[in-house]
């Protein structure tokens, strides 16, 4: 349950992180006072009102729950909006110990009328509950996971709402009794800042040389036109000299939201002596470039998992790297390539480092670029 309310006093972080996207992708930002743009290092402060719960095969409920956070990222034309949780609070869950092992990220989208969605990815919480049953342990997951929704001053007059209804957290493999999934349900309240709104985006769509947007299930596929190449600081680079991305979109974007691609398939061939092995494709992103409004647009990663073995004069490294919501680059559409295949620049995107092995990088990028080969006209309006 516990982790249920950090869910959600996360979900406010993430409302934070709106106000940082004054010039994100889709436009959004977080405003405080009615106009004005809040800036990276703002802090933030929500308080649960009543009981925040994690309701499913398990139950468990919570009477307080508070979240602090900090504005990370402003955002802009290349970047998302981000918060980072600081602190949060869950006490008295009853006979229930609640503990958050990582607090995970937000996202915040703006739906219009100065109110937003909410999103969590990374939010990993351990509940351990004891009951007639004898002691259950269960661990919930959030991965771009549909939270609530933000209601902002403008609409309540006051301090700003985030509503958690239905929000439905995946479950680790642990105990029998946890439930496949839980749904986590309550409301915060903003104590700080004391007026906050959401300023809605523009949208963002998929579409074809028709004007036909794509829409959900469409398939997505990208083959390397140049080397792609795991820049871990010269002279350990190790270039690929052919990748493969496949995946179907699982939202078609709208004037509220953005298109996510789910990689089915992600691969790597003749890698110069190392081995890349994918063990999850994680999802892409798309946003619209809101400066030009072209047919072009930016790329976001999230949830890659990438480990790489590699020989050479030092011995054998093993290192992984990760998306998170990280920056993959520009997309050039069709429309600006006389109706060819879209093309995708990574721009040296920086990826994460996993703790593995001394030599693999402080700040490894992926550079190189894709040619989509699926469909075979691509803008991104």
């Amino acid at each position: 349950m516990r982790r249920t309310k950090i869910l959600g006093l996360s979900l406010i972080t993430a409302a934070a992180m709106l106000a940082l996207a004054s010039s994100a992708w889709g436009g959004t930002t977080l405003t405080s006072p009615a106009g004005t743009e809040l800036e990276a290092g703002t802090k933030l402060h929500a308080s649960a009102e009543g009981l925040v719960a994690l309701q499913g095969s398990l139950t468990v409920a919570c009477s307080k729950s508070t979240i602090e956070g900090e504005v990370t990222n402003a955002g802009g034309l290349n970047a998302t909006v981000k918060a980072s949780v600081s602190s949060f609070t869950l006490e008295e869950c009853g006979t229930n110990t609640v503990t958050v092992l990582k607090p995970g990220s937000l996202e915040i989208h703006g739906t219009g009328e100065g109110n937003g969605t909410l999103t969590s990815t990374g939010a990993e919480i351990t509940i351990l509950t004891h009951g007639t049953v004898g002691t259950i342990h269960c661990i919930y997951i959030t991965n771009g996971t549909s939270i609530g929704t933000l209601t902002g001053s403008k609409s309540t007059g006051g301090t700003a709402r985030l509503d958690i209804a239905g929000a439905t957290i995946p479950q680790e493999s642990t105990d029998a009794g946890c439930g496949s999934h839980s749904e986590l349900a309550g409301s915060y309240k903003f104590t700080s800042p004391d007026y906050l709104d959401v300023d809605a985006p523009s949208g963002t769509t998929l579409t074809s040389s028709t004007g036909t947007i794509f829409g959900i299930g469409t398939h997505l596929q990208a083959k390397s036109e140049t080397s792609i190449t795991f820049d871990m600081s010269s002279p350990l680079n190790v270039p690929c000299k052919e990748s493969i991305i496949e995946g179907a979109l699982t939202k078609a974007g709208g004037s509220e939201t953005t298109p996510v691609d789910s990689i089915t398939s992600l691969t790597f061939f003749e890698c110069n002596n190392s081995t890349v092995t994918v063990l999850n494709g994680g999802t892409l992103e798309f946003f619209t470039n809101t400066a030009t409004a072209d047919g072009n647009g930016t790329v976001t990663g999230n949830g890659a998992e990438i480990t790489l073995l590699t020989h050479n004069i030092f011995g054998t490294l093993h290192c992984i790297y990760l998306t998170e919501n990280t920056n993959l680059g520009t997309l050039t559409g069709s429309k600006n390539r006389e109706g060819k295949t879209a093309t995708w620049a990574l721009n040296e995107a920086p990826l994460s480092l996993n703790a593995t092995d001394f030599g693999c990088g402080t700040e490894p990028k992926l550079t190189g670029s894709y040619t989509f080969t699926t469909p075979d006209y691509l803008d991104v309006d």
